[in-house]
């Protein structure tokens, strides 16, 4: 059994696990923050935009942990466009804790692109 298989059967390699982990724990973390908004401010407008958001990135995780190339593709749409909207929510107006929220969900979704464009990771989606 050669090195490459034995990594296909452990599953993911560290690289993808931790990009998963990192997604969608970010993910998680702005559906907590929608939810202490919720109960701050009131409306339930409040809670849309975190749990599209959320529903995003889990999706984007799943795809990923799939390891496919077109879904590989999807996933890395799904953490660029979550670190999008992340910024914007930094940008917005608010209480400081909610930009400097906004700027490590921002970073941690960004830096999924990084970890999702290692060599480990590549060869694990099919595209090395």
């Amino acid at each position: 059994m050669t090195r490459a298989e034995r990594s296909t059967e452990a599953g993911p390699p560290l690289e993808v696990r931790v990009a998963i982990g990192v997604l969608s724990g970010g993910g998680l973390l702005f559906l907590v923050l929608g939810l202490v908004r919720l109960v701050t401010e009131g409306g339930s407008d409040v809670m849309l935009l975190p749990t599209m958001i959320t529903m995003l990135v889990l999706a984007a995780s799943v795809s990923i942990y799939a390891g496919r190339p077109s879904l590989r593709a999807l996933g890395l749409a799904g953490a660029t466009l979550a670190g999008l909207l992340y910024l914007l929510l930094a940008m917005s107006d608010g209480p400081w804790w909610l930009t400097v929220v906004g700027l490590l969900l921002a970073a941690s979704a960004f830096y999924t692109l990084v970890l999702l464009n290692t060599g480990p990771a590549r060869r694990y989606g099919g595209l090395a």
